[in-house]
């Protein structure tokens, strides 16, 4: 994203681990919404071959952690510099969609929305076309909205698993 927000340590350690793999699947992601978005698509179903989704999950975590202020995501700091640690704290839900090709990219601290119910949530964001990212800290919302796109089961997966898959994403355009 071209922020300098970690120590060149921190920095080194997640371009070794976490990097490769999330470049990977994102320049996939990328050619499959390039070649095959449809505007009327409501998903999309795409096919990744050995994925490494500890390493995936845990890029998309250091990415929060460089566009929130310094602490914001504290409880992440084992989880993030020992490549093998399953324990991404329960307070998080990491959701993740397609995004239209003609969107830009944008990325935000943490905000408080309010639903149509009165809901309040607390959330941070990462655009970062074809892809967004949203991460809700359960302990700030009063409920959690139902949608799609849950991608927190991956943060929890052994390092060393890898699998084809197929996930299936949402699609969601800057006017919704």
């Amino acid at each position: 994203m071209g922020y300098d927000a970690l120590c060149n340590s921190c920095n080194s350690y997640f371009g070794r681990h976490y990097v490769p793999e999330f470049s990977r699947v994102f320049n996939q992601l990328n050619t499959i919404v390039i070649n095959e978005l449809k505007p009327e698509y409501q998903s999309l179903a795409i096919q990744i071959p050995s994925f490494r989704p500890l390493a995936f999950c845990k890029q998309i975590i250091s990415n929060f952690c460089t566009i929130n202020k310094a602490g914001a995501l504290s409880d992440c700091k084992d989880y993030l510099l020992n490549k093998e640690e399953r324990n991404f704290p329960e307070r998080y839900r990491l959701y993740m969609a397609i995004i239209g090709k003609d969107s830009t990219a944008t990325s935000m601290g943490w905000s408080l929305t309010l639903g149509n119910s009165g809901e309040i949530r607390a959330l941070t964001y990462l655009c970062m076309p074809p892809i967004t990212l949203t991460l809700y800290d359960m302990d700030r919302c009063s409920a959690m909205p139902v949608i799609a796109g849950d991608m927190t089961s991956i943060s929890t997966t052994a390092w060393d698993e890898i699998s084809d898959v197929t996930l299936t994403l949402p699609v969601e355009s800057a006017s919704k």
